[in-house]
């Protein structure tokens, strides 16, 4: 947590020096709204392969085997002064597992392998924003944001028999992020966006199917660390 609060604080510091050596704005209009998607990248424990060995015990705790997945936004900014503004935004994002491996001694099976269903979440974030002309073409902003976020774990299934439906819960979130907007016209613009975002939501699993002991429940708390790295379209007004 100090590390993101340490890296919020540079991002801001960040923009309110560029944005005071920048020139003229690209653009003299407070507000714009962008729509822009592209991959997601998983990564820390959410991202790494996780497996149980044969003594039972996990490798790598705390991994979630999520693969690269995709995300779509939908932002909004306005700008209370030539520099200085607030940025709005709703999001979704999605994300493939690779299946959970299980060793098995002394068997003839060997190992098991459970298949994890998909990672997804949405939300609202919001925060300020920094902005600046890098010239009169192309804008630029940094922004911090604070998120609400609703997100259902993978459902957990093994030879086509699901064990253990996914959860739903919500969490907080904290994002920050850099985007370019480079002008094409009076009001139309390009959009590229990286950004990092952080969260830790709490689920709760209960184990339904006849391999499973029925109604064995289990809390699981996962820590999410991803970037999504975007390009789309925007319009200034």
């Amino acid at each position: 947590m100090k590390k993101l609060i340490l890296l919020a604080t540079s991002m801001l510091i960040y923009g309110m020096l560029l944005a005071q050596d920048s020139g003229k704005a690209a653009a003299e209009k407070k507000s714009f709204i962008a729509f822009h998607g592209g991959p997601s990248f998983p990564i820390g424990d959410f991202g790494k392969k996780g497996s149980a060995n044969a003594a039972g015990d996990l490798v790598n705790e705390g991994a979630d085997n999520a693969k690269t997945g995709y995300n779509f936004n939908l932002n909004c900014g306005y700008l209370f002064t030539k520099n200085a503004g607030v940025s709005v935004g709703v999001f979704y994002n999605k994300y493939p597992t690779r299946p959970f491996t299980m060793t098995i001694p002394d068997s003839e099976i060997q190992s098991i392998s459970l298949d994890m269903g998909k990672w997804q979440y949405y939300g609202i974030a919001a925060g300020p924003l920094m902005s600046f002309a890098v010239n009169k073409n192309i804008s630029s902003d940094v922004k911090v944001m604070a998120a609400a976020v609703s997100v259902k774990s993978p459902k957990i299934s093994y030879s086509g028999i699901v064990m253990a439906e996914g959860s739903t819960n919500w969490a907080p979130a904290l994002a920050g992020g850099i985007d370019l907007r480079f002008n094409t016209g009076k009001d139309w613009f390009l959009y590229a966006n990286a950004e990092y975002m952080y969260m830790q939501p709490r689920f709760t699993y209960t184990y339904s199917s006849e391999i499973a002991d029925l109604g064995t429940t289990e809390k699981v708390e996962q820590q999410i660390n991803v970037v999504n790295v975007n390009v789309g379209i925007g319009f200034s007004f």
